[in-house]
């Protein structure tokens, strides 16, 4: 009798441990989603507010903002984006491709 005690204990925290699993990891999905989606966001605005101030912006440069994945910098570069004198300028606040 309480082998089989032990055992549907054991099988409560193994349900248990895998739905805690389940939902800290959708959380962290959920988080790496949200922050991915920003990012995507704000690469969308830089590339939008280059074009606005210097006409087409090479496919170049494009592939290097969308490169960027670190939310910090994408926020650093649309600032620069406020105060570029040419594309010139504001690929050299990249890093090298």
């Amino acid at each position: 009798m309480s082998a089989l005690i032990r055992g549907a204990a054991y099988d409560k925290g193994v349900v248990r441990g895998h739905s805690l699993g389940k939902t800290e990891g959708l959380a962290k999905g959920k988080a790496e989603g949200r922050a991915e989606g920003e990012g995507m966001g704000i690469a969308n605005s830089i590339k939008t507010f280059l074009a606005v101030r210097f006409g087409t912006v090479p496919d170049e440069l494009l592939v290097r903002i969308d490169a960027v994945s670190d939310l910090e910098t994408l926020q650093q570069l649309l600032a620069v984006t406020a105060t570029a004198t040419s594309l010139a300028d504001f690929a050299a606040h990249l890093l090298p491709a």
